[in-house]
């Protein structure tokens, strides 16, 4: 069999390049993986604006990433986390570009801004990353602008109250000073509101007279009765929207408690059993039953794709 020069392995022709030909190759290579992480990180913004990863079959990005494109989950994750960082973040394309912002350094980050954005979410729930980073820039350059005194210094800062109060001399009634060995405490001292229940506790049993007993609290009407399991009922019975919890247990049974979606073309089902949720088949408004033979397990995803169709 004949081999031509594009036959020869790798490692004999990057041998056979000179020292400086090595670097000039290596560095032109370098700039073209840039660009070509940026191209996939494009393709993937796109792919999940448009959502078309749910027609086939699978219930987020970063499952098609996997099954799809096979990307390992590190690998994935590292793509997706830098795809919307660039995405909400102005400039982070652009460094990721010219090679100064690294793929991974780029998820770490987007990790990290998700995690703050909701540490923060109970101060403003709109915050977005861009307005977090502006905010994070601001207070690390107040926090170590050396221009700006130290906030223990400023002229009143509560830092400085707090010292002025903690220096105060005691009064003559020696007012939060530990009690000598063997004293007792004085009148009035404040007690701990677990020594005064467990005062109040022993009072109260001092005074219940002997032989007495507790009589026990009468049972509330009904108790026991929601822990009955009850079978499942007949599908002539099974009407209006509410699903009986039976019938959720022989739904969730026959599609062994994952999504039931089908892509059509491959024939390939989804499989993912996060956020399930019961479908009627045939919608109710349109007449559907609560039959298990209308209803089927989906993911959230492809339940909110089912309907946007």
């Amino acid at each position: 069999m004949n081999h031509t020069a594009s036959d020869a392995p790798v490692t004999t022709t990057v041998s056979a390049l000179s020292d400086r030909r090595l670097l000039q190759q290596l560095k032109r290579l370098t700039a073209v993986e840039h660009q070509i992480e940026i191209v996939v990180i494009d393709h993937l913004r796109e792919l999940e604006r448009r959502r078309l990863y749910l027609p086939l079959g699978c219930s987020s990005l970063f499952d098609y990433a996997t099954r799809e494109l096979g990307y390992s989950e590190a690998a994935a994750w590292r793509r997706i986390k830098a795809m919307r960082l660039c995405r909400e973040v102005e400039g982070a394309r652009e460094r990721m570009r010219d090679g100064s912002l690294t793929l991974n350094s780029a998820a770490l980050l987007q990790k990290g801004l998700e995690q703050l954005k909701g540490l923060l979410s109970h101060v403003d729930p709109h915050l977005t990353l861009g307005q977090l980073v502006e905010r994070v820039v601001r207070e690390a350059v107040e926090r170590h602008d050396p221009a700006r005194p130290p906030r223990g210094r400023r002229t009143g800062s509560r830092a400085d109250g707090v010292a002025a109060e903690t220096s105060a001399p005691k009064d003559a009634a020696g007012i939060g000073a530990a009690a000598a060995p063997g004293s007792a405490a004085p009148a009035g001292a404040a007690t701990s509101p677990a020594k005064a229940a467990d005062c109040e506790h022993r009072s109260a049993t001092a005074a219940k007279p002997p032989g007495a007993t507790t009589q026990p609290s009468a049972p509330k009407a009904g108790g026991g009765r929601g822990r009955q399991r009850q079978a499942a009922p007949p599908p002539s019975q099974v009407r209006g929207r509410a699903i009986p919890a039976a019938v959720k247990r022989q739904v969730w049974e026959r599609d062994r408690g994952c999504c039931s979606y089908v892509d059509r073309c491959s024939g390939r089902r989804c499989g993912s059993r996060h956020l399930l949720q019961i479908d009627h088949v045939l919608p109710f408004a349109l007449g559907g039953s609560a039959e298990p033979d209308n209803l089927r397990l989906l993911c959230a995803a492809h339940h909110r794709h089912r309907h946007a169709l």
